[in-house]
């Protein structure tokens, strides 16, 4: 079995008024904004307002040892 690298590339980002941690309660009931590059636009044609789309993102700011591999599905503590 052959070994390959795969290169993400971002095409764009999220924009939302938090700048710190929060709570996934807050963060489901705000408004966040996928902002993408003008040249990958043309990618969008034909998703309207309303769509379901599916966005894969990188947590680029976590710290290399600032989280734990292992989480508790949504913080609770009795879910493995």
């Amino acid at each position: 079995m052959h070994s390959q690298k795969i290169t993400l590339t971002p095409i764009g980002h999220v924009e939302n008024e938090f700048d710190a941690p929060t709570s996934g309660e807050s963060i489901r009931a705000a408004e966040s904004r996928l902002v993408i590059k003008p040249e990958f636009l043309g990618g969008l044609d034909g998703i309207e307002a309303g769509h379901e789309i599916l966005v894969i993102f990188h947590f680029h700011l976590a710290e290399p040892r600032g989280y734990n591999l292992h989480q508790h599905p949504r913080g609770n503590q009795s879910r493995p």
